[in-house]
């Protein structure tokens, strides 16, 4: 395999964005729309089930779609369908539902999705553009989590990117990534009990770390959900709500759908007040009978609003470092990062109980992600300009336990404690009697079972093996004297994560979701291409034809028609087809310069026939026959064929000249077109013209008084006589 087609890219996936880059020579974030972020919000879009749009989303949208939009769906990760209802209803618009499993599926437009699904089309979206910006193939990856994520929520981020078309995923906790970036970077002054306070839209994430020699030695992590941005934000909207009470919403979802676009109003004045005194929110339209909702806050009250959680922050902090026996005055640097960090009064609070400045060094939105994109580097073989972060230690925040009963007695209990680095490996041996022995395992997370087995065998001696890998996952080894297996965690035995087959029918509905948007953006580009023609052929036709000529007429209403096709979404390939036909009638005035050649006039007459058969109102079998057979020539035409059925072609031509009134309106045509030619430096020659009218078989068909007087009405009578006098229009005037 060569290595040089592939590359790994590190993506920190956080809860409001995605932020992912590679290493190519040198590191660079993938943009996406001139965005150094990928905004996690997912809108579905009608008809089309590959219709999904990523990314920033306009007031328009929250007002109009806001069911239809997903975000946050990172903390529904495998998790129990009645916890996120407790916990998340309030600020989640879009519908949830309860899987026979209890797990949580997402409700859009007709639709349901699991969170897993969600995930993985960000994913896709983030490959692709990676795969776009280093013209190599992605994979593998470097992706962070929290470190409180459990042995499901790791495994559901695994699943995730393997459903998205990444074989191979390596995870890494946030703060080991900024670890990375801080041991990479090489600037601390003091390496040793640095305090990462990482607070972002949803996680508090904390950790003490010694960065030595540039290896990283993670000491004590904790993470806590619901204490980042979006809490600010909902703490904030609750209470501006409050002074909306008596205000007599239409109905309830009237009252819900204020109440949303709030929180998203609040996010922007949180950030608005990072930077200024006081900040104004407006909100247009919102209250019954078109009211404006108009509030102002001041930093003081944001402030006030939000000091329980804040004090909370602290508190946290505190028990992280008593659990490894740390004082205050023990740490070395205190680094923040996260966008959430921004707040100044979280920052003010954290010099005060430390009483030192703290190290606002590193860019708190990219902290995360440069560290999993150095961490990607290393794993691809890159040639870094430093080993500083190749080597550390990480532990799990988590603990485990196995009980393992025999015959309803509890026999052992393997355990993984808190904090310990990372892989974790437990094992137990047992000798007995050869007896047939019943077997129960239960594994436990926290307090919480996750996973039991049950079996009996004919055992003589076997041994129990925990062992949690450096990605967080759990699996448990058993082996028997007479039947050696390896029962990992697998999904299905797992109460919320996807089951292999599952899986599966992911990654191909995955993959399909690609292939019709690689068409749509193939049908758009097509679609762009031929508007283009179209518009360059109106252009043309504007600068060659006189406005109130047949010829204009039928082809501008061709390049009309085009262009309306193009909006309800025709058949591009008829379109193309009349285009095609058009831009041969412009090469051939372009190439001929002096005269039309006689293809050239018939192609235009063939298209002004079809166009008068097909706008009779009266259409004949027999002229069905004609119409038939005339849009065969008009296809030879096209394609340049020569038509040798020059007869019955004639025949055709002569009997729809039949018609009158069809008669003038075709010779008409002829005849301006010469007389324009004559006005324009004589571009058509008279006896070009009359060599032409022969060709088609023109004869004498036509009220020459009829005619001579529309000829007057539109020339004036000055310009017909002078023309009328010249030989070439009076051997045409013969044939007619």
């Amino acid at each position: 395999m060569d290595t040089n087609n592939f590359i790994t890219i590190g993506i920190d996936f956080g809860t409001s964005s995605f932020c992912s880059g590679g290493y190519s020579g040198r590191f660079s974030i993938i943009e996406n729309d001139n965005s150094r972020e990928l905004l996690n919000f997912l809108t579905k879009k009608p008809v089309e089930e590959a219709n999904f749009s990523f990314g920033a989303i306009s007031e328009e949208k929250i007002r109009s779609n806001l069911k239809d939009i997903v975000f946050d769906y990172k903390i529904l990760l495998a998790k129990d369908y009645d916890e996120i209802i407790r916990e998340n209803l309030e600020r989640m618009p879009f519908h949830l539902e309860k899987s026979k499993q209890n797990r949580v599926r997402i409700i859009l437009g007709n639709n349901s999705f699991e969170p897993e699904q969600i995930l993985a089309l960000f994913i896709e979206k983030i490959k692709d553009l990676a795969e776009k910006k280093f013209k190599k193939t992605v994979n593998s990856c470097v992706i962070t989590v929290p470190c409180c994520f459990n042995n499901s929520e790791r495994q559901a981020v695994i699943d995730s990117v393997n459903i998205a078309g990444i074989p191979n995923v390596s995870l890494i906790n946030d703060n080991t990534a900024v670890a990375t970036t801080l041991a990479y970077e090489n600037k601390l002054i003091k390496g040793k009990n640095i305090l990462i306070f990482n607070l972002g839209a949803y996680y508090l994430n904390l950790s003490i770390c010694d960065i030595i020699n540039g290896c990283i030695y993670i000491k004590a992590s904790s993470s806590f959900p619901n204490m980042g941005g979006r809490k600010i934000d909902l703490t904030m909207a609750r209470y501006l709500f409050k002074n909306t009470q008596n205000i007599d919403f239409k109905s309830e979802n009237d009252k819900k759908k204020f109440f949303q676009i709030l929180i998203f109003e609040c996010e922007k004045a949180k950030i608005k007040l990072s930077y200024s005194d006081s900040t104004d929110i407006t909100i247009m339209s919102i209250l019954p009978n078109d009211q404006d909702f108009n509030a102002t806050l001041s930093k003081k009250n944001f402030d006030e609003i939000n000091e329980e959680l804040f004090s909370k922050y602290l508190e946290h902090v505190q028990d992280l470092l008593n659990r490894i026996n740390l004082k205050k005055d023990d740490l070395g640097e205190i680094i923040m990062v996260g966008g959430s960090s921004r707040i100044p009064k979280v920052r003010d609070l954290l010099s005060e109980f430390f009483s030192k400045n703290v190290n606002l060094s590193q860019n708190a939105s990219e902290a995360v992600a440069f560290g999993a994109i150095i961490r990607a580097g290393f794993l691809s073989k890159q040639k870094l300009t430093s080993n500083n972060g190749y080597c550390y230690e990480e532990i799990s925040s988590n603990n485990y336990f196995l009980n393992i009963t025999m015959n309803d007695e509890e026999k052992f209990c393997l355990k993984k404690h808190w904090f310990e680095n990372l892989p974790v490996v437990k094992n137990i041996d047992f000798y007995l009697k050869n007896q047939n022995i019943k077997f129960k395992l239960q594994l436990f997370e926290q307090e919480k079972l996750i996973w039991s087995k049950n079996f009996s065998g004919q055992v003589e001696r076997g041994s129990f093996t925990l062992n949690v890998e450096n990605n967080g996952i759990v699996n448990i080894d058993i082996k028997l004297l007479s039947n050696a297996s390896k029962i990992e965690l697998v999904n299905d035995e797992k109460k919320y994560c996807l089951s292999n087959d599952k899986k599966e029918v992911l990654s191909k509905w995955i993959t399909e979701i690609k292939k019709q948007q690689e068409k749509k953006i193939q049908i758009q580009t097509v679609k762009n291409s031929i508007e283009s023609s179209c518009y360059s052929l109106k252009q043309w036709l504007d600068g060659t034809f006189c406005q109130s000529s047949s010829e204009y007429y039928v082809l501008s209403k061709q390049l009309d028609d085009s262009l309306k096709s193009l909006k309800e979404k025709s058949n591009f390939a008829e379109i193309d087809e009349k285009l095609k036909y058009l831009e041969i009638i412009r090469q051939s005035v372009k190439n001929e310069k002096d005269t039309w050649s006689s293809l050239t006039c018939l192609r235009l007459n063939i298209n002004v026939l079809i166009f008068k058969l097909e706008n009779l109102q009266n259409l004949k079998d027999d002229n069905f026959e004609r119409l038939e057979r005339l849009k065969n020539y008009q296809k030879k035409l096209v394609l340049n064929e020569i038509i040798s059925d020059n007869n019955e072609l004639n025949k055709i031509i002569k009997d729809v000249y039949n018609d009158k009134e069809y008669i003038e309106q075709v010779i008409l045509c002829q005849v301006y077109s010469l007389f324009e030619s004559f006005k324009n430096d004589k571009k058509i020659s008279g006896k070009n013209f009359v060599k032409i009218c022969k060709k088609i078989n023109i004869e004498n068909c036509a009220d020459k008084k009829n005619l001579e007087g529309k000829l007057k009405s539109i020339l004036g009578s000055d310009l017909f006589e002078e023309i009328k006098s010249t030989e070439s229009f009076s051997s045409l005037w013969n044939l007619i």
